[in-house]
């Protein structure tokens, strides 16, 4: 006997109820994390080729197996100031908006899996760019943690989607780049 199909409600049900894996990181001291199904790869850090014309938050661009692929400097797009390379600074290559792209972090600490009933709708914020990329927040309560550390759960869609991101890109330094439809 064939099972009844499961209405979009019950598929939805399930779905908030699935754990959520995220790439978890560090930038200026804060706690950030982005869904994993968003991140292509994380490679050390390397030099980023400044673009002349582009907005601050464009770091620059690097050269990635032959594709040259933009990248953000997260820090300055949250408002939090530069993001200033150290020992364990990383790149996270996004594929998000159409685009691949970087975004530079301090250091990445773990891939976690988290109870989407977990994660809090975003708080209210004061920068509007900040607020527009954070898409909720969940308290980290691992033993390991800070006790009740907050995780920002970023939307890389919104932050490769900005308006000033898409000018770069027809002033020549882009936001990433294009996938092919």
């Amino acid at each position: 006997m064939a099972r009844p199909e499961k209405t979009a409600q019950a598929e939805r049900a399930d779905a908030a109820h699935a754990p959520v894996r995220m790439v978890c990181f560090r930038l200026a001291g804060q706690r950030f994390a982005i869904p994993v199904d968003a991140v292509a790869e994380v490679i050390p850090h390397r030099p980023v080729t400044r673009v002349p014309f582009t907005p601050s938050v464009v770091a620059g661009v690097i050269n990635l197996r032959g594709d040259v692929v933009s990248v953000l400097d997260l820090g300055e797009l949250l408002g939090l100031g530069r993001t200033k390379a150290g020992e364990g600074t990383c790149i996270v290559i996004v594929r998000a908006a159409g685009r691949t792209g970087g975004v530079l972090v301090d250091r990445i600490d773990e891939m976690r899996s988290f109870d989407a009933r977990k994660i809090e709708p975003k708080p209210p914020v004061g920068a509007a760019r900040a607020a527009a990329l954070v898409s909720g927040v969940v308290t980290l309560t691992e033993p390991e943690d800070e006790a009740g550390a907050p995780c920002s759960v970023l939307d890389m869609q919104v932050a490769f989607g900005l308006e000033e991101l898409l000018g770069a890109d027809r002033a020549g330094g882009g936001a990433g780049r294009h996938e092919a439809s």
